[in-house]
């Protein structure tokens, strides 16, 4: 077969293939989202740092302009429906 992983679906898929790879023909990862094993670098930031980005990422008003930034005529509720 041809496996095909979209964004985080490319970690299913790798894992999909490494595991059955009589299975998979050809594997094709669009805009792969996998995360690397531990946090590398960010180990190093101060504590106080990292917990201040957590909170920014997790600010709804951030995500709602991060929704306007991305897509176009979206209505708010939808939105707001997405950052939920």
């Amino acid at each position: 077969m041809i496996l095909v992983g979209p964004s985080l679906g490319s970690a299913v898929a790798i894992d999909f293939a490494i595991n059955y790879p009589e299975a998979v023909e050809k594997l094709v990862l669009i805009d792969a989202s996998v995360y690397a094993e531990g946090t590398g670098n960010l180990a190093t930031l101060p504590k106080a740092v990292a917990y201040a980005g957590v909170y920014l990422l997790k600010s709804v008003p951030l995500r709602l302009y991060a929704n306007y930034l991305s897509f176009t005529n979206i209505s708010f509720s939808t939105s707001l429906d997405w950052t939920n």
